[in-house]
């Protein structure tokens, strides 16, 4: 029996008030909770409530709400100084354990921050310190790059983006798969987010190869395409988490002269010629060579299970009790009353990234790991700095160039962002994907005239023409989310907003 005077300080360090009858639902919600926790693992004792009540309602990366252990480094021009309060404002607040901010306005850097959390045991940075040209794991902002890769190939006249796949891939075509074009699987539109055949590590080593194993799963297998219901036998716009990078890659070398990998691209013509620290795959020497430093991102470094059992399995109790559901727990109630819910790949809890089908990566492997950098995984396992990141996204904003160096056609920066197609517009795009909206190269439409996107854990990498701003955030704290982490990076993006007017 939980103890009801731990329970009701518990409660009240949540920000909660509540009655005794409450405190006694919460006090029986705790005891089914433990009972399960026990059963579910007999060899590991449950979070005692005493912890908890010392993790509740503070920080995820600090001991209390507030912190002063932390350093800022870096740079901001004049007008930007609240761009550094906001920056230095997530420290406090314990948002972070390492970050880095970079801002690029018509090919110059307005903004270049850094920071690290001070706190025993929060920074992840490796043994020579944590600066600007830290690299970390971005996860899915590696999209973006995928996209200007696209961007770049149209642009030399390799492809087009309403191309039929099959035109460069004739293998491509079964299971009804020939209707789908490039600019579909850009779009998540492909409905190949996993497949029913999963990769080996090999296989992911040997993707350049267009008659390996990878190129065969990938042409042979048929599109999740709803099975019943008012959608029935149309494919849904599903989130293509890692899968994505994997399709572009078999028709990137197919459509390339040289044959080349996404990888190999971004290093030959993209972040080599512009000096931007962004990497995926063994393709870069010095990269390669491991002597880039780069701060640990991954699962393990998320807020530990003290913090999570405290501040969002109770809280989720107490609030469940009172009615009173986050807005996510409310969207994903709102979700399931829909009667096609259950059907959709988001039923399942892992459907977003699975849906019926293995793991899309096929075997185990953290993409934050620093061991996993010698594989190519652009749609989910690049490793850059926010000054990279915004040196690419810098030149997308500058119309293509960056100094004395053209990368792109200003034209074909506009046609990579004609014909927005938002979620509502597909079928299923009520559900996982409901506020989504790609332009046809793929980049999500962040903003008004904002292209990019972000990725796990919390970065954020896009670009703006109509103000010539490239915008990038990394961090090492984990944070939730596939795409980015609005907590950190709203305020961010508010202030440098109220900078430009």
């Amino acid at each position: 029996m939980t103890d009801p005077d731990e329970i009701r300080l518990l409660v009240q360090k949540l920000g909660f008030s509540l009655d005794n009858v409450q405190l006694a639902a919460v006090s029986n919600a705790l005891d089914g909770w433990y009972a399960k926790a026990r059963k579910a693992r007999p060899d590991r004792e449950p979070v005692p409530l005493s912890t908890a009540i010392e993790r509740a309602g503070c920080s995820p990366y600090i001991a209390g709400k507030t912190t002063q252990s932390y350093t800022i480094d870096g740079t901001v021009v004049s007008g930007f100084e609240g761009v550094r309060d906001a920056f230095t404002n997530n420290f406090i607040k314990g948002l972070e354990r390492n970050a880095q901010l970079c801002i690029v306005r018509d090919g110059e850097r307005i903004v270049d921050l850094w920071g690290t959390n001070t706190e025993t045991g929060q920074s992840t940075a490796p043994t020579s310190g944590y600066d600007g040209d830290t690299l970390q794991a971005v996860y899915s902002s590696g999209k973006a790059i995928e996209s200007t890769v696209f961007a770049m190939a149209v642009d030399r006249g390799l492809c087009r983006f309403d191309d039929p796949v099959t035109k460069y891939w004739p293998e491509f075509g079964e299971h009804g798969k020939d209707v789908l074009t490039i600019a579909d699987v850009l779009r998540h539109d492909a409905g190949l987010h996993a497949f029913h055949t999963a990769f080996s590590r090999e296989d992911v080593l040997d993707q350049a190869n267009p008659d390996g194993n990878m190129s065969r799963i990938i042409a042979t297998q048929a599109p999740w395409r709803w099975a019943s219901g008012r959608y029935e036998g149309q494919i849904p716009r599903v989130y293509h988490a890692v899968s994505r990078g994997y399709v572009l890659n078999q028709i990137l070398i197919r459509v390339d002269p040289d044959a080349r990998t996404i990888g190999q691209w971004m290093t030959q013509e993209l972040c080599g010629p512009l000096g931007a620290d962004f990497f995926c795959g063994q393709h870069d020497a010095s990269f390669a060579a491991g002597n880039l430093p780069e701060a640990k991102m991954g699962f393990r470094t998320a807020p530990d299970h003290v913090y999570r059992f405290a501040n969002a399995t109770v809280s989720g109790m107490v609030r469940g009790i009172l009615n009173e559901p986050s807005p996510m727990e409310a969207q994903m109630a709102r979700l399931r009353e829909d009667a096609l819910f259950p059907l959709s790949p988001e039923g399942d809890p892992q459907g977003r990234v699975t849906g019926d089908r293995p793991n899309p990566m096929g075997f185990e492997a953290d993409p934050g790991d620093p061991d996993s950098s010698a594989l190519e995984i652009t749609s989910s396992s690049s490793h850059a700095s926010a000054r990279g990141m915004a040196t690419i996204m810098g030149m997308l904003a500058n119309g293509g160039q960056l100094g004395s160096n053209r990368v792109i056609s200003e034209a074909a920066i506009e046609t990579a962002t004609l014909h927005p197609v938002h979620a509502s517009d597909r079928p299923n795009g009520r559900f996982g994907m409901a506020d989504s909206n790609f332009v046809q190269s793929g980049w999500g439409v962040t903003g008004e005239h904002t292209f990019g996107w972000g990725g796990a854990g919390g970065s954020v990498i896009q670009f703006s023409p109509s103000k010539g701003i490239g915008f990038a955030y990394t961090c090492t704290g984990f944070g939730s989310g596939f795409s980015g982490d609005q907590d950190r990076v709203g305020p961010l993006v508010k202030a440098l907003h109220g900078a430009t007017g």
